[in-house]
């Protein structure tokens, strides 16, 4: 069962938002004030936990440092250049460790990509590159772990990032969730809610959602304000789209999956001036039975 929702937490996007930062003492609007040739840097750090009731069974972390540079910008648009400075070439993959073989599916990337003058994101310029990136790095893994359900799960990956969009939901999904909230208006303490759509790349229709967005602190001194997102998948729909995937995946019919349930939280830290995200943490939390997989992400200014 571990495995299955290692595949869940690898195949499924995190949250889309409807998200400028004119701010008063109630309201904030997140929008990105840049220039060409303005760069900053982040830690990204990601984190597993498998749980079988209260008790831990194993705990993985990797981490990398991004570089994220404004190489163009017009009354339209920015160009963004998002580079991850450290390489995968040296690392030794653990047989255990199918997170951190993921992870290197985005840290081993150089993205440049397109924003809305807000700082919304638009699209992955260079896909073709990062595609035969991940390309590479499957094979890697796969040449390694041979006969394994990790080599398994990245090979048949390859399907999903045939498409420019199969790579900006999955191997982006962390640069997505970066630029969630541009382009919104938010009112402090007023937490909106909406139905949403998650793209469904295990195939078919994409699964409903709920999801809620909250300006939870403005502090004009220190110069942040802060943000609350929650998302919950239709664990029903999800389980059965899951249930077909795994039955293509070699599971016999009569043997069903427990119900699954998806939930997302991220909390945002925002400059107030410029519009940088200075710290955006994830949470999510799959869940079937007494069996969990907890995944979290950390992008943190560092200069």
């Amino acid at each position: 069962m571990q495995r299955l929702l290692i595949a869940v937490c690898f195949l499924f996007y995190t949250l889309n938002c409807f998200a400028q930062n004119l701010v008063n003492d109630s309201t904030v609007q997140v929008v990105a004030y840049w220039k060409k040739g303005d760069k900053a840097r982040f830690s990204v750090t990601k984190t597993s936990i498998k749980q079988n009731g209260a008790q831990v069974d194993s705990k993985d972390s990797v981490s990398n440092i991004a570089q994220l540079e404004i190489i163009a910008a017009s009354e339209q648009s920015y160009t963004i250049s998002w580079k991850f400075l450290k390489s995968n070439q040296a690392i030794k993959f653990d047989k255990e460790s199918s997170f951190s073989k993921a992870s290197w599916l985005s840290f081993n990337q150089h993205f440049q990509y397109k924003t809305t003058e807000l700082g919304e994101f638009s699209e992955l310029i260079n896909w073709k590159q990062v595609q035969a990136n991940a390309y590479n790095t499957i094979d890697k893994i796969v040449s390694e772990l041979k006969n394994t359900p990790t080599s398994a799960m990245l090979s048949s990956s390859k399907k999903i990032f045939s498409t420019k969009e199969g790579i900006e939901e999955v191997i982006m999904k962390d640069i997505q969730s970066y630029h969630n909230l541009y382009g919104g208006a938010f009112t402090l303490g007023q937490k909106l809610s909406a139905p949403i759509t998650v793209p469904n790349f295990l195939g078919g229709d994409p699964f409903p959602a709920t999801l809620s967005v909250e300006l939870t602190g403005i502090y004009p001194d220190q110069g942040y304000c802060t943000f609350t997102v929650n998302q919950e998948l239709d664990k029903e729909k999800v389980t059965e789209a899951i249930n077909r995937w795994a039955e293509k995946s070699g599971k016999p019919k009569d043997v069903k999956i427990p119900s699954i349930n998806i939930t997302d939280t991220q909390q945002y830290k925002m400059d107030l001036k410029s519009g940088w995200m200075l710290e955006l943490k994830t949470h999510r939390l799959v869940k079937s039975d007494d069996t969990a997989l907890i995944e979290t992400l950390l992008i943190k200014w560092v200069e």
